[in-house]
C-alpha cells in the first residue's frame, strides 16, 4: 500500500573506490568461470607464465556464505589462490604461476584488521603451493617482504619502478634482490605507461645482477 514501509534483508556486493566490486570466494560459479577463462586463454595465447590478480582483497569473510564456513579469511584467500593455481596447472602442467604477493606478506596486507576483511589474514602464506612465484610490489617494506618469502621457501620477483622520475629506488630493489635467495629479478612495473626509463632500467639490471 502507498506509504507502507518495507523491510528488505539481502546481501549485496561491497563496492570499494566507486568501481571495485567484491566477489565471493565461496561460490562455485566463480571457479567455473575461472576454468572456462583458463581454457580459452591457454587455447588462444599459450602463455608460459600466469600472474594471479589476487592482490588487495578489500573485503572478505563478510557474507553469510563465507561466515557459515567458520574459517579465517587467511583460509579463504589461500584456498582461492590454490584453486586458481590448480586450474591453470590443469590446462598447462608446466605453467609458471605467479601471484601479487601483498595478501601473503605480513608486512603488507596479511595481518589482522585489514580494510573491511573480517578476521585475521596472518598465515595465508603457509597454505599455498610453494612454487608460486611471489611478485612483491612497492609498499615501503619490499626488502623485508622478499626476506619473508625466502625464509618460507618461495621464489620471488620484485615489482619495481612504479613511475618514478629516476631509478634511485630501483637500485635499492636490485640490491635487495641480490641479497635474497630465490629472487628471480626485477620487473619494470608501470601503471601510467611510462616507458622512458625502460632501457636504462634494463641496463641497470644487466650490470648489477648477481649471476644465478
Amino acid at each position: 500500500a502507498k506509504g507502507a514501509k518495507v523491510l528488505v534483508d539481502c546481501w549485496i556486493p561491497a563496492v570499494v573506490g566507486q568501481r571495485q566490486y567484491s566477489g565471493c570466494p565461496s561460490i562455485e560459479a566463480v571457479y567455473r568461470y575461472n576454468e572456462e577463462s583458463a581454457r580459452k586463454i591457454h587455447e588462444f595465447f599459450r602463455p608460459k607464465t600466469w600472474l594471479l590478480n589476487i592482490d588487495e582483497w578489500r573485503v572478505a569473510n563478510r557474507c553469510k556464505r563465507c561466515r557459515d564456513r567458520n574459517v579465517s579469511p587467511a583460509v579463504l584467500i589461500a584456498e582461492n589462490a590454490t584453486r586458481q593455481y590448480n586450474i591453470i596447472r590443469k590446462v598447462n602442467p608446466d605453467a609458471e604461476v605467479a601471484a601479487w604477493a601483498d595478501m601473503f606478506a605480513p608486512t603488507d596486507n596479511a595481518h589482522d584488521n585489514y580494510y573491511c576483511v573480517k578476521g585475521d589474514i596472518t598465515g595465508s602464506w603457509t597454505m599455498v603451493p610453494k612454487d608460486i612465484l611471489m611478485v612483491v610490489w612497492e609498499n615501503g617494506h619490499g626488502p623485508i617482504a622478499l626476506k619473508h618469502f625466502a625464509e618460507n621457501g618461495f621464489r620471488t620477483l620484485a615489482g619495481a619502478y612504479y613511475d618514478h622520475d629516476d631509478l634511485k629506488n630501483d637500485r635499492k630493489w636490485l640490491d635487495a634482490c641480490n641479497a635474497t635467495p630465490g629472487c628471480q629479478g626485477l620487473m619494470y612495473t608501470t601503471w601510467q605507461r611510462k616507458y622512458g626509463l625502460l632501457e636504462d632500467f634494463a641496463e641497470m639490471v644487466k650490470k648489477g645482477s648477481n649471476p644465478r
